[in-house]
C-alpha cells in the first residue's frame, strides 16, 4: 500500500487572527436609517480593543452626533452605510467621524451627510 502525505490546508483571514468582531447591531444600532443610532454606536466604540473589527452589517446607521475613533489598531469594517445628520443650525458643530487613533483601517463602508457643503469625515489623510 503507497503512502500518501496529507496535507492541511488552514486559512485564517480578517480580524479572526488578530480581535473580536464588535458588531454594532449587537447593542442596539438599528441600521434601518431613521432611528438614531449614536448610542449604540457609541458603546460598540467604546467596547473596543486594540485589534478589534467594528463592523457595521448593509443598513443605513443613522448618527446625530461624532463618532470618535480613539482606539489604535482597529478596523471599521461591513456593508453598511454612516449617514451623519447635518441639519443647518447656527453655531452647531457639524457631526462626523474623527480619527484620533493610530492605525486605524476603514474599509466597505459608505460614510455620507444630509448636508449642502460639510464633510461627514475629520483627520483622516
Amino acid at each position: 500500500m503507497m503512502k500518501l502525505p496529507l496535507t492541511i490546508f488552514c486559512a485564517l483571514t480578517g480580524p479572526v487572527l488578530f480581535g473580536a468582531v464588535v458588531e454594532v447591531t449587537a447593542f442596539g444600532a438599528k441600521g434601518d436609517g431613521k432611528a438614531d443610532d449614536l448610542a449604540a454606536v457609541s458603546k460598540a466604540v467604546e467596547a473596543l480593543k486594540p485589534g478589534d473589527t467594528l463592523r457595521f452589517p448593509s443598513g443605513i446607521y443613522f448618527l446625530t452626533g461624532d463618532v470618535s475613533l480613539k482606539t489604535d489598531r482597529i478596523t471599521v469594517d461591513g456593508g453598511g452605510t454612516l449617514l451623519f445628520d447635518h441639519k443647518p443650525v447656527k453655531n452647531r458643530a457639524m457631526n462626523k467621524i474623527d480619527v484620533t487613533g493610530k492605525s486605524i483601517t476603514i474599509r466597505n463602508l459608505t460614510i455620507t451627510s444630509n448636508a449642502t457643503s460639510r464633510s461627514a469625515v475629520h483627520g483622516l489623510i
